[in-house]
């Protein structure tokens, strides 16, 4: 699709060696970092390779020290790295396993595979990673550093959760319950600081759903740039909320109110604008899909485009990253007139100004805690480029 949704065309993947299309799933797509793809086939468990069309080029095995990757749920992609979720061969270990941009093992965290039902890491505020993974009554977690050591970990928690989103190191879970053979509801607990509540007994919100079908019970949800959280979630009043870190409701929308979204499987994505991108499905016969966009207000766009492209000559590269002094930041190509670097935490609140004379300059924090701060370039009132980079004093 076009930037405004507008459809351009198909393309298939992958196919043998005389061109006949090969049976599969793509669960996951993501940029290898090389102007190609990296997708993960759920059909055979694999990591497909692809060009910069979606063309399948070739099937990457993925091993750790423990052996050989298998069974793979999740690819991730963070800053510098990919995260991926699956079993190791031969053994009843499952886990992360945490590769650099080049497909090279780096470390991994594994656990007793015996009765996980399900098995998720999520990228922490600080940099770090939270592994969480459960049966059918109950969950574990553990706190991994970003370098792999764990930090601490918990047994046995409760109640069973299907989604976990960390912010602030404040952590809720979210729960599905069917209520009729047509209704459902979402649940949301609050587990606190580190988990220190283990054992919420009542939600701090419940969200009225249409029934969900067994396998779809994946509520997407994610942190903005802002330090907020957005979730979708199929519902009579509202498909896309926004609350804040403490789960207070900031806007819902219901673009499309007319239709039964199923949650599914499905990316939920933050656009560099702030607009929230999401792919969801629409129960109906036959089964369709819906492209929703959003803006940062909850308003749905529609046929029109309110960001400029991204030229591709700006980016923005920072190291050492993470830093504890000062850090040297970069920018592609030459800046734009009146080009400047704006300096935000994650609540949204502007710390710095930078007026950019050079494509290089160096930043020192004053009197800043550690965390995660945002960098945004912005040209002739644009914003031209983004990049995360986390403080540890």
């Amino acid at each position: 699709y076009s930037r405004n949704g507008e459809y351009q065309n198909t393309l298939f993947g992958p196919v043998d060696d005389e061109g006949n299309l090969l049976v599969g799933q793509y669960s996951r797509i993501i940029k290898d970092g090389f102007g190609g793809y990296l997708a993960l086939d759920s059909f055979d468990n694999g990591l497909h390779r692809l060009d910069g069309y979606l063309g399948f080029v070739e099937w990457d095995g993925l091993s750790c020290a423990e052996g050989n990757l298998v069974n793979i749920r999740d690819i991730k992609s963070v800053e510098g790295c990919f995260v991926v979720l699956g079993s190791i061969q031969g053994t009843n270990l499952a886990g992360m396993v945490v590769y650099d941009n080049n497909l090279d093992f780096q470390w991994s965290q594994l656990v007793p595979y015996s009765s996980v039902a399900f098995l998720d890491a999520i990228h922490n505020t600080d940099g770090g990673y939270t592994l969480f993974y459960g049966g059918y009554y109950y969950f574990s977690v553990a706190r991994i550093s970003a370098e792999g050591v764990v930090l601490w970990s918990y047994n046995q928690l409760t109640p069973y959760i299907y989604s976990l989103i960390e912010i602030n190191n404040r952590y809720f879970g979210l729960r599905y319950e069917g209520v009729s053979v047509e209704e459902g509801r979402v649940l949301i607990y609050d587990f606190g600081i580190n988990f220190a509540n283990e054992h919420p007994e009542t939600p701090v919100l419940t969200i009225p759903t249409y029934r969900l079908l067994d396998d779809e019970r994946v509520f997407p949800v994610i942190r903005t740039f802002d330090g907020c959280l957005v979730m979708a979630v199929s519902t009579p009043s509202g498909e896309v909320f926004k609350f804040d870190s403490n789960f207070n409701l900031l806007w819902s929308s219901n673009a499309l109110s007319l239709d039964r979204i199923g949650i599914g499987k499905h990316p939920l994505i933050e656009l560099d604008n702030g607009d929230i991108l999401y792919c969801a499905t629409v129960h109906e016969q036959p089964q369709h899909l819906a492209l929703v966009r959003i803006d940062s207000n909850g308003n749905y766009v529609v046929n029109m485009d309110y960001t400029e492209p991204v030229p591709p000559s700006f980016r923005i590269s920072a190291y050492p990253n993470p830093f504890s002094s000062e850090i040297t930041i970069k920018t592609q190509g030459l800046p734009a007139i009146d080009s400047k670097l704006l300096i935000y935490n994650i609540r949204g609140q502007l710390l710095d100004t930078i007026e950019l004379r050079d494509n290089t300059v160096n930043w020192t924090p004053r009197d800043m805690p550690s965390g995660i701060y945002i960098l945004n370039l912005v040209g002739d009132g644009d914003i031209l480029a983004r990049k995360r980079i986390s403080y540890i004093k």
